[in-house]
């Protein structure tokens, strides 16, 4: 389904909201959020996100 008709309701929606660190998994749950947000009419918010393993093991 295409955005076609949503340009109004997708003004007022919440949007769609994916983290993403370019690993493979996090790519493909872009690709999710991307087909929901279609669907559903509703902007999509993606983040990067990083992790810095040294520090989050103090």
């Amino acid at each position: 389904m295409g955005m076609r008709g949503c340009s109004r309701v997708m003004g007022m929606s919440k949007p769609v909201v994916v983290g993403f660190d370019f690993s493979e998994s996090s790519l493909r749950a872009v690709r999710w959020a991307a087909r929901e947000a279609a669907s559903r009419c509703r902007p999509l918010l993606a983040r990067q996100t990083r992790c810095d393993v040294a520090r989050s093991r103090r």
